[in-house]
């Protein structure tokens, strides 16, 4: 049995040797497991720094590595979907090349899944960073519940091929950042119809997530999320997108009052954001309130991308 361990990595020159020797040490690779069970396969999807280099002299000892160069940048879905569709393999284990295994023994939880026959198999992730964005993304993240398994990302999760192939990948329409996950997960989900028995989630394997952002870089993804993607995933999933929090902020769900209403509260912005910004700098309120405050910051630029999303 080989499990195919997919990382796709844009710009990535900083973090992907970290990943690589991470998975390179676990235990489970370096005693009990042959090399030829496990294989990790990069995807560059046409990297601008030294990623396809650096990629290509890497050398771990204790698992095969693939890697494959895109011509032009198709993003992560795709590259995802390239690998899965190069290298034959039973599992797909997913991971973002910002991230790496927290420990020896991140391997074994999802050998124990396998063991067990389980098709679908999530995994925390979570920051050390005591900063602000740190404690942001680990905050999001105790938010994720097995009961609602769509609500979880694609990084860090264990995949059975023929599953991922016969729900169809990533559906290649996402182009931009946002609910591209949502969508493969809703139908991977609808293919499994003993749920509870081939769903699982992992507690034993989180990975480490190194998070780079600020409010500027985040309301920017939102905004992207709410011009582009979130027409597509609207059109496919329409009773699934009404249930999410974005449908709040989405100016093609409101009445026209709440749309007046946001539309005037989004012209304050950019204030909002710089004043968010020098809170998070200094500190000076407790962690739900600068949460607060960067939602609303996020919210407001969702609404700004559903606004221009015919453009």
């Amino acid at each position: 049995m080989l499990i195919n361990i997919v990382i796709p990595a844009f710009n990535a020159e900083q973090t992907i040797s970290r990943l690589i020797f991470s998975l390179d040490k676990q235990r489970a690779l370096a005693s009990s497991e042959p090399k030829h069970k496990i294989a990790v396969t990069i995807v560059n999807d046409a990297s601008t720094d030294k990623t396809g280099e650096l990629i290509e002299s890497l050398s771990p000892a204790h698992f095969t590595l693939y890697t494959i160069h895109n011509a032009e940048n198709i993003g992560r879905g795709l590259s995802i979907n390239t690998a899965a569709n190069t290298i034959p393999s039973e599992y797909l284990l997913l991971i973002d090349a910002d991230c790496e295994a927290k420990d020896n023994n991140y391997i074994n939880g999802f050998l124990d899944a396998i063991n067990k026959g389980k098709s679908l198999v999530f995994a925390g992730m979570l920051d050390p960073a005591p900063n602000f964005w740190g404690l942001y993304f680990n905050a999001s993240q105790d938010r994720k519940s097995i009961d609602e398994p769509t609500g979880f990302s694609t990084t860090n999760v264990l995949i059975r091929r023929t599953l991922f192939i016969k729900a169809g990948g990533f559906y290649e329409e996402y182009k931009s950042y946002g609910f591209e996950d949502r969508d493969l997960l809703l139908r991977l989900i609808q293919q499994l119809p003993k749920q509870q028995e081939e769903i699982a989630y992992n507690s034993l394997s989180p990975l480490v997530h190194h998070t780079t952002e600020s409010v500027e870089s985040y309301c920017q993804k939102q905004y992207l999320a709410g011009k582009h993607a979130s027409t597509v995933f609207r059109k496919r999933f329409p009773v699934e997108y009404r249930k999410m929090h974005y449908c709040k902020v989405d100016q093609n769900e409101l009445r026209m009052f709440s749309v007046r209403l946001m539309q005037f509260s989004a012209l304050f912005l950019p204030l909002y954001k710089r004043i968010t910004s020098m809170v998070i700098y200094f500190g000076v309120l407790p962690l739900k309130l600068r949460i607060v405050l960067v939602r609303i910051c996020a919210g407001l630029s969702y609404f700004n991308g559903t606004r221009n999303d015919n453009d």
